[in-house]
């Protein structure tokens, strides 16, 4: 038998009541080198790597061509092969041209043709008629045909397209938009446009120019975005389009200039001038896939730019 197991209950009992204490716990508290990231910091800063952010002033253009063109030239297009279509407001026709510069095929347009705007899904040019015709036309360019006239019953200017809806400058009108589907029209935006000017769609963004020559920017809803007007840089207001990243460019036949506008309307860039070959600069296309602008004068010449940032 275990030497312990002879005890008597008493023995036990008294000895543990004479050992109060069996040792002594110590906390030693000591700083060290361990970072400890929670692991949403770190997702956090995984998920935003830092970008240069691309402004106006880094714009650049490299000239690539310059194109003889007819007279009186209200809208031009880039195809995506590289040709050009050049809308003659007098002359009755649409010039298509080769991206050597020689001449194509011409369309007859029926009347005087202002402004247009390529469709590539569908291969369709639109073609509007100013003061002189309150319709559009549709035209089949695999065909050359028209393909349907839609009546507006309003002056009719620049025209831009987005998911099947065709925006317009409508003039005293305002800005317009009709539906490919069924030849509906409403209105947009109530205020008046300047005549003759073109309008451009990116995005969710429509801009357009109005009648004082400033340059202004809604959604698709007609809802207001911003304002840019300096008339000491731009009258004469006619050529608009937009880059991917939402840059605006404008052409002024007064100055016989190419502005740039930042995407939010607070800045902008002086881009050409008379001493590149600008003579009342009346047309600009943007290439968005090629980064191309063209630049087309009233008259005799345009000029193709690359663009980079």
């Amino acid at each position: 038998m275990h030497p312990c197991l002879g005890k008597s209950k008493k023995d036990v009992e008294t000895f543990t009541t004479t050992i109060k204490k069996m040792g002594t716990i110590i906390l030693d508290t000591r700083s060290g080198d361990v970072t400890l990231t929670y692991r949403k910091n770190k997702q956090a800063q995984m998920m935003m790597p830092t970008t240069p952010v691309t402004t106006i002033d880094d714009i650049k253009l490299t000239l690539r061509q310059t194109v003889t063109i007819g007279n009186n030239i209200i809208g031009c297009s880039l195809l995506p092969d590289d040709r050009m279509i050049f809308s003659c407001y007098g002359s009755y026709g649409i010039n298509v041209i080769q991206p050597d510069g020689t001449l194509d095929f011409k369309l007859e347009s029926w009347d005087c043709s202002s402004h247009i705007i390529f469709i590539e899904e569908g291969q369709k040019l639109i073609v509007t008629y100013g003061q002189s015709n309150q319709c559009m036309k549709v035209i089949d360019m695999k065909t050359r045909k028209i393909e349907k006239s839609i009546k507006i019953g309003s002056q009719i200017f620049g025209v831009a397209h987005k998911d099947g809806k065709l925006f317009y400058n409508g003039g005293s009108r305002g800005l317009c938009v009709v539906s490919l589907d069924d030849d509906s029209i409403s209105q947009l935006v109530n205020v008046t446009l300047s005549r003759y000017s073109s309008i451009a769609v990116w995005s969710d963004r429509l801009y357009f120019i109005n009648r004082d020559n400033s340059v202004s920017c809604c959604d698709l809803h007609g809802i207001f975005k911003w304002n840019f007007e300096n008339k000491s840089f731009l009258q004469k207001v006619r050529g608009i389009t937009v880059d991917n990243q939402g840059c605006v460019y404008v052409s002024g036949c007064e100055y016989n200039n190419v502005v740039v506008i930042s995407s939010d309307g607070s800045k902008h860039r002086l881009l050409l001038s008379g001493k590149d070959g600008l003579n009342k600069p009346k047309s600009l296309c943007f290439d968005r896939k090629k980064n191309k602008l063209l630049v087309a004068n009233k008259e005799k010449d345009a000029f193709i730019y690359d663009v980079s940032k």
